[in-house]
């Protein structure tokens, strides 16, 4: 839009009408970095401003006019939020566009670990996301444990935003701080089809963690059947063992009661290496808690690992027989 043009939108009220200034607290640090800055709408370039509320509002003429006139495009507001990552954050594809024409920088992270790319890719927007990798944005930016875009996307259960994201270079076996990959998360969230696609893309499948698991090993863990399936007909090692010496079959018989479709299916690859997995049996199992850590606490986002329960009415297998060390309830798998 040009300059004149927009002018025109605030002189008339459009740019600006039914705007959303933010929270009351928002609303006062707009109005105090107008009256104590002495650059007028311009602010002090710290603090939530009228900028910032403008990126969230998407209002692409009025944000235009004030980087025309000078106002500090990566002014950041008392979470370290920049105009770009509020507007990447609501998906504003037109406002980033303008911000990124004005070198808004895509790298700056707020205090929560959160660059406007990572922001863009929770959101799932992919047409902003292309806009600031075209703009240089990095590919491989990790927020504060360690993930990478293309996890976050895995954990949000986003295929074609990981299809992207891997066309564009996203490195397919990064690990966060808990030493885990794309598919590890994939597995440990039971996302079969993801665990399909990142397989496909060559992801190594019998990558460990930090703690010595497997991909198969976290979802054993977690009883995700149909998972542990698609891991075993793709090759993966029933006989890899983690940091405490135990394998998959082991984990999962203490995550659960012994006759599960789980623990079957990695008996018979056991028994007989050669064999593929029969087809998903769907009986559900009662499962006991947990021990083997999900490590994908997301709390900025609200998102984290789900725990799971439900009723059982298993067949009855003869693999009491398998004899395995006796360990105390509070030992990590």
């Amino acid at each position: 839009m040009r300059p004149k043009d927009a002018v025109t939108e605030i002189e008339k009220g459009r740019a600006l009408k039914d705007v959303k200034l933010g929270t009351n607290k928002q609303k006062k640090s707009i109005k105090d970095n107008i009256l104590k800055s002495g650059r007028g709408i311009l602010g002090t370039g710290r603090g939530w401003s009228l900028i910032h509320a403008l990126a969230l509002n998407g209002r692409d003429s009025a944000v235009e006019l004030l980087l025309r006139k000078g106002i500090d495009v990566d002014a950041r507001d008392e979470e370290g939020n920049t105009p770009l990552n509020v507007a990447a954050g609501q998906g504003q594809e037109a406002t980033t566009k303008i911000l990124l024409e004005y070198k808004a920088d895509p790298s700056i992270k707020n205090k929560q670990g959160y660059s406007p790319l990572m922001t863009a890719t929770i959101k799932g927007s992919q047409k902003v996301i292309r806009l600031m990798l075209d703009a240089g944005g990095d590919v491989e930016t990790r927020d504060a444990g360690q993930n990478t875009l293309l996890m976050s996307a895995v954990m949000d259960k986003m295929t074609e935003v990981v299809k992207m994201l891997l066309k564009r270079g996203a490195i397919i076996e990064s690990k966060n701080q808990a030493g885990r990959t794309p598919l590890m998360i994939a597995a440990l969230i039971g996302d079969a089809n993801m665990c399909r696609l990142l397989v496909k893309k060559e992801a190594n499948i019998d990558a460990k963690d930090n703690d010595g698991n497997t991909a198969l090993m976290l979802a054993a863990n977690k009883e995700h059947e149909t998972v542990v399936e698609v891991l075993l007909r793709r090759g993966a090692d029933v006989t890899a063992t983690n940091n405490s010496g135990h394998n998959a079959l082991y984990i999962a018989k203490k995550s659960a009661i012994y006759r599960t479709p789980v623990v079957r299916k990695l008996l018979a690859m056991q028994t007989n290496p050669g064999q593929q997995p029969a087809d998903s049996d769907h009986n559900s199992v009662k499962r006991c808690p947990s021990t083997v850590g999900s490590g994908l606490s997301r709390s900025a986002s609200g998102r984290s690992s789900s725990s799971y329960a439900t009723t059982n009415s298993g067949n009855n297998l003869p693999i009491d027989s398998i004899q395995l060390p006796r360990v105390p309830e509070t030992a990590v798998c």
